[in-house]
């Protein structure tokens, strides 16, 4: 065989072979179709709920995955419901707490700070009170010299109305001269037909031998006192309230101090203050050293 008639064969064959793999792809496109008919054919009848099984089953497994959403919704829910009450109280317990803390703090640094307040109130309190007793003193230590005159017979001049009660009331004899200053002083209970004089003299003798005489004038209107501060005078007068009440009590002042006795032959007392009028009670000193 020739070279020629080789090559002929050979496009003979590949053509042959081109043909057939044409009618295998176009019998494997009508099987296909075929295949698509048959199954649309066994799958379509005339009820509506087969030809749907399709969109049912869709629908179904939709219906399923809502459902299984919902559950887990539901129990994220409950569980939350369940624990939501322990949760509140535990949170309102923690927070009322927190609160005491805050307020129990506040008001013991409140309560530590009055505390400080108090004891520095109370330690100005005794010292105001030490510096005003000072003062007191102090302006009774200047009254040393005077003496208070109430009853006299008035005259234009004071030192001449004291000069005449000390040489005709007690007998002693003095001038013009040894009294400083005679000054008119407006009293409680004063009649109009006399004045009341406050007096110093130059010479602390001669006030007290005055002072000292003024007995000689009880039963007439003058009255001799001594020349105290106002705290004293207040004092003295409530003193001599409270003596009046009592028998055998009496009470009297000596160099600007307030002395009164319960007996008569008891010691006589000082007065300092209200509290000092009523003596101590033994039995209630005995109760209170028990207790």
């Amino acid at each position: 065989m020739s070279k020629l008639d080789r090559t002929d064969e050979k496009r003979k064959r590949s053509v042959d072979l081109e043909s057939d793999s044409k009618k295998a792809r176009q019998s494997n496109s009508d099987m296909d179709k075929s295949l698509e008919k048959a199954l649309s054919s066994s799958t379509s009848t005339t009820h509506p709920e087969v030809n749907n099984q399709h969109i049912i089953a869709e629908e179904a497994k939709s219906i399923m995955a809502n459902l299984q959403i919902t559950n887990i919704d539901s129990t994220i829910a409950m569980s939350i419901a369940k624990h939501m009450a322990t949760w509140q109280k535990e949170i309102t317990n923690t927070f009322a707490n927190m609160c005491k803390n805050l307020v129990d703090s506040a008001v013991n640094k409140v309560e530590i700070r009055q505390d400080k307040i108090e004891e520095k109130t109370v330690d100005h309190e005794d010292r105001i009170c030490a510096l005003e007793k000072m003062a007191d003193e102090l302006d009774q230590s200047k009254r040393g010299n005077n003496v208070i005159v109430r009853g006299l017979l008035p005259n234009p001049d004071p030192k001449v109305s004291v000069v005449n009660m000390l040489e005709r009331g007690l007998g002693i004899h003095a001038t013009v001269h040894d009294i400083r200053y005679a000054i008119k002083l407006t009293l409680k209970n004063e009649t109009q037909d006399t004045i009341s004089v406050k007096v110093a003299f130059y010479d602390q003798r001669l006030r007290d031998e005055v002072y000292a005489r003024r007995m000689k004038l009880k039963g007439s209107s003058v009255y001799i006192s001594e020349d105290l501060t106002i705290k004293k005078s207040a004092l003295a007068y409530e003193a001599r309230v409270y003596a009046k009440t009592l028998p055998n009590t009496s009470t009297w002042t000596s160099e600007g101090k307030i002395y009164m006795k319960d007996e008569v032959d008891e010691k006589p007392r000082v007065i300092n203050s209200k509290a000092d009028l009523r003596p101590a009670d033994p039995t209630n000193e005995q109760t209170t050293r028990k207790f």
